[in-house]
């Protein structure tokens, strides 16, 4: 698709505080989401990304400047076994968040407005848990057992 085209899908997406560039990798296309980006931040929205790298690997000059328009990145690959209820916007323990910006840095220091987990059950068709959901959570929706991060 077309940058312009995922603008014009987000502007219709209805009112939205930000965008978070998730896998794949964002990284590994850091050029065209840098452009994203740019238009994303001339309408105010906050952005975030999730990598698999670690902050010092990002040394390509794209992924630099894809760096310089974010808001906050998690750097670190999810490691199953070192997961760990209620860490901030990650899974695993190993894995790092990094304010870019002060736009959110109060979450650093607070648990005011940490996400948890997002839960769509539409009509038909599965239900859909994306974020953060704690083991108990998981638990309750039926989920936990099938292997579920």
């Amino acid at each position: 698709m077309a940058v312009s085209e995922i603008v014009d899908l987000i502007a219709k997406s209805g009112p939205i505080d930000g965008v978070t560039f998730t896998g794949g990798e964002p990284f590994a296309q850091a050029c065209g989401l840098a452009v994203l980006a740019e238009h994303l931040r001339g309408t105010g929205m906050s952005l975030m990304a999730f990598t698999g790298y670690e902050i010092e690997e990002l040394v390509e000059a794209e992924q630099k400047r894809l760096l310089g328009l974010l808001d906050i990145v998690v750097t670190g690959r999810y490691v199953r076994e070192l997961r760990s209820d209620g860490l901030l916007w990650r899974g695993s323990s190993n894995q790092r968040v990094h304010f870019l910006t002060e736009r959110h840095r109060a979450c650093e220091t607070t648990n005011a407005h940490r996400p948890v987990a997002e839960i769509v059950i539409p009509d038909s068709g599965p239900s859909v848990v994306t974020g953060f959901p704690d083991n108990g959570l998981l638990r309750q929706l039926g989920v936990a057992s099938r292997g579920q991060p």
